[in-house]
């Protein structure tokens, strides 16, 4: 348990390569015990592991670690296990976008989501819509626009009326980026609709990730109006993300009011030139 620690406050010190080796002087010191409680550690330093070597931008080596974690748990009912594995399914998949093997990828998400679809616990839902977002857009490089739209409004099928903070933010991506795959097909009107749906729905939340959806799709609908030359109407739109968020000490959330004021001053500039 001590060295698991260890490993942890390596991790959140950002000394990973020390953390990994904690963390592997557990798994080969207590591997082979009969003590479950040992095991299921073993199993979360495991999977520390693989976050600390993506960051480290060993890829395939946190790939092959997520592998590891999904063996373990292959058979389990731990709830802990269970969402380790939904976990590792979910990093391994971006993983894999990360080295640009989108087949698998898209596999990878499809396992989460056929594993873990219909579980009811909260962790595993905010997950498999994760998975679901993603997926979509790998489905849009594999197979083309129309079925990335599909995928995405699976989405907000599954979520729409939920009151979860974080399957709410996961509900605004996918709107956000059907809107965004709309502008691509030429259908500027329902792209704007898509975005005015997470303004409506979301506008008066106060939590920072559903504020930086927000100011997202604000910033898509400005810059899509910038796009046609409708400038008058792109400004009016920047403007309000100025005047929604500027007092923001949240660094996220003030990238979009920066992006905002710079695309702003774009629009001004071409509006008189």
């Amino acid at each position: 348990m001590a060295m698991y620690h260890r490993g942890n406050a390596l991790s959140n010190g950002a000394l990973r390569d020390e953390a990994i080796a904690a963390y592997d002087e557990l798994s080969d010191r207590f591997d082979g015990s009969d003590d479950n409680l040992l095991q299921v550690i073993i199993t979360l330093a495991l999977f520390n592991k693989a976050v600390d070597l993506g960051k480290l931008g060993r890829t395939q080596e946190a790939i092959d670690t997520y592998d590891q974690v999904l063996q373990r748990t292959d058979s389990s009912i731990d709830p802990i296990l269970l969402n380790q594995a939904a976990m590792s399914l979910l990093n391994k998949g971006v993983a894999l976008g990360e080295l640009n093997r989108p087949q698998e990828e898209s596999a990878t998400y499809q396992a989460l989501i056929n594993r873990f679809g219909d579980a009811t616990r909260i962790e595993f839902q905010r997950t498999v819509a994760r998975a679901q977002v993603f997926q979509g857009v790998v489905l849009g490089q594999l197979r083309g626009l129309n079925e990335e739209l599909h995928a995405y409004d699976r989405v907000i099928d599954r979520l729409e009326g939920t009151a979860d903070v974080e399957l709410n933010t996961t509900l605004a991506m996918a709107l956000i980026k059907k809107g965004i795959v709309l502008g691509w097909m030429g259908h500027t009107d329902a792209e704007m609709a898509q975005f005015e749906r997470v303004v409506q729905r979301f506008g008066a939340e106060t939590t920072i990730e559903l504020q930086t959806q927000v100011a997202m799709a604000l910033l898509c609908k400005a810059d899509s109006l910038h796009s046609v030359e409708r400038m008058d109407d792109a400004i009016h739109v920047y403007d309000e993300i100025i005047r929604r968020f500027h007092a923001t000490s949240d660094p996220s959330l003030g990238r979009w009011v920066d992006l905002a004021r710079e695309s702003r001053a774009q629009a001004l500039a071409n509006t008189s030139s």
